[in-house]
């Protein structure tokens, strides 16, 4: 199978991250489109320097409040970045309007999680980690996503993540042991 438009397909169709067209062979004349409603996954096996395993593109469903619902999510391709214990880091990119007057856009890049006990595999762009979103589902997150960054320890985490992407999975790990220690304590 073979990527019709490669990547470009991916990231610049009306709804980003949302659809691709794949090809059996290079010399098919039509390519078959797919949607991320479609799919599972597409794996892109040819190893490189920075993905010596390969690519991984998941379907899943993307953290994106509105108006009409704090809980609103839509079907997306994100990227696998980094697989830990209990959670998994995604990026994507998006189409943002910036300059002056919003009168240009610029593809950005964005992150997020998908918490591992999170049963609908909801992936949460890292600005929303520490919102009043996750209080139902992970009580007590926001405030210790907060306070990662906080004291002489806040540095260090700052630091860190600004060198690295995956900072989040450190510290989910450290707000699961936290929660495991005061339920054990009651």
């Amino acid at each position: 199978m073979f990527i019709a438009d490669g990547t470009r397909k991916i990231l610049c169709s009306k709804k980003e991250n949302f659809s691709f067209k794949i090809k059996k062979t290079p010399e098919d004349k039509e390519p078959v489109e797919y949607t991320a409603d479609d799919v599972v996954s597409i794996e892109y096996t040819e190893e490189t320097e920075n993905n010596p395993d390969g690519v991984r593109w998941e379907s899943h469903p993307l953290a994106r409040p509105n108006f009409s619902s704090r809980y609103n999510t839509i079907q997306r391709l994100v990227c696998v970045d980094k697989v830990g214990e209990n959670a998994t880091v995604y990026w994507w990119k998006v189409w943002a309007a910036t300059g002056q007057n919003f009168s240009s856009r610029q593809l950005v890049t964005y992150f997020g999680v998908r918490f591992h006990n999170d049963a609908e595999g909801i992936v949460y762009p890292y600005s929303l980690v520490n919102s009043v979103l996750m209080d139902p589902k992970y009580p007590g997150l926001k405030d210790f996503c907060k306070n990662w960054f906080k004291g002489p320890e806040g540095k260090v985490h700052k630091k860190e993540a600004k060198e690295n992407d995956a900072w989040i999975l450190d510290m989910y790990d450290a707000y699961l042991a936290q929660q495991n220690t005061e339920t054990t304590a009651e």
